[in-house]
């Protein structure tokens, strides 16, 4: 992991993850919304992002917007930790295996999807509890205690705690690999330029906390539009109970284009771009900083 080390990097890693998440969950609680409506929560109707944060504002008030933070706050800081100690710990063994060193966008790529492979251990039984919260008007747990063991209630471990573990897989590494290559490659065209403009190695190196912001919302936003269908699929199988079946991601996918067309696979995009992007700028900020800091902090 280079010179900064592995307890390190999960502590930057989850303190930049909490961050991120806390800002930006009142938007995913309009994109969960938006995703699952006429479905799980058939008395919701909303045109757009828009009408969705006024018409929830307006029956439930501004605290429904922090619908399912309890989950969130407690299990985001482990999952991301988890997230960056593994994609640091996986672009330096497949830089190393390849030969290509940490600067390829293959590795990157590679490690982005093992990263999230990890992570969402951690992040699947925290959407299922804050998405189930974020679908529905009333409360359906009594506390968090009592939504996990619920969930393992319906269906243990694979089917209850981790249930569309798969599906989160499917949506959410190909945005992983997609996003971190992005930004990494961001952060090589960036050094490329200041020192063609004469900037020192260092400071190329260490880029500012805004151009590390702008790459990550250009970076994340890209990513989270061109996976939003796969994040729908996820969402409507993690929401759905259990007497609605475990459908396989394909089958759910095929169920949900035959009787709601293709564009409940657009519904909600704007509103998860607009948590997402933003998130990432964030997190992806807060997380070099916060290396940056620890690098400070072991050369004295």
């Amino acid at each position: 992991v280079g010179s900064v080390a592995g307890a390190e990097v999960f502590v930057a890693g989850g303190m930049a993850g909490l961050l991120s998440d806390s800002i930006m969950h009142p938007v995913d609680t309009v994109r969960t919304r938006l995703w699952v409506q006429g479905k799980v929560a058939p008395e919701m109707r909303y045109r757009s992002s828009i009408d969705a944060a006024c018409k929830i504002n307006r029956a439930e008030g501004m605290k429904a917007f922090y619908k399912g933070y309890g989950s969130v706050f407690v299990v985001t800081p482990v999952a991301y930790g988890v997230y960056f100690s593994t994609y640091e710990a996986a672009k330096h063994y497949f830089g190393k295996w390849s030969g290509a060193g940490d600067a390829s966008p293959a590795v990157h790529f590679a490690a982005g999807i093992s990263a999230n492979v990890t992570g969402q251990l951690a992040w699947t039984p925290m959407d299922v509890v804050k998405q189930r919260q974020q679908a529905v008007q009333g409360e359906p747990f009594r506390g968090l205690r009592d939504a996990f063991r619920t969930l393992y209630r319906e269906g243990g471990v694979s089917n209850g705690l981790l249930r569309g573990y798969n599906a989160a897989l499917y949506a959410c590494a190909p945005f992983s690999a997609a996003f971190l290559a992005m930004y990494e490659e961001w952060k090589v065209q960036v050094g490329r330029a200041h020192r063609h403009m004469g900037v020192s190695e260092t400071t190329s190196e260490r880029l500012t906390p805004l151009t590390n912001s702008v790459g990550g919302l250009c970076s994340g936003g890209v990513a989270a539009a061109i996976t939003a269908p796969l994040d729908a699929v996820k969402t409507r199988m993690q929401v759905s109970c259990r007497s609605e079946g475990h459908g396989t991601f394909l089958s759910v996918a095929r169920d949900m284009l035959k009787k709601e067309g293709l564009k409940v696979f657009v519904q909600g995009v704007s509103a998860r771009v607009g948590t997402i992007a933003p998130g990432c700028a964030v997190t992806i900020c807060t997380y070099e900083w916060f290396k940056g800091m620890v690098r400070s902090a072991s050369s004295v």
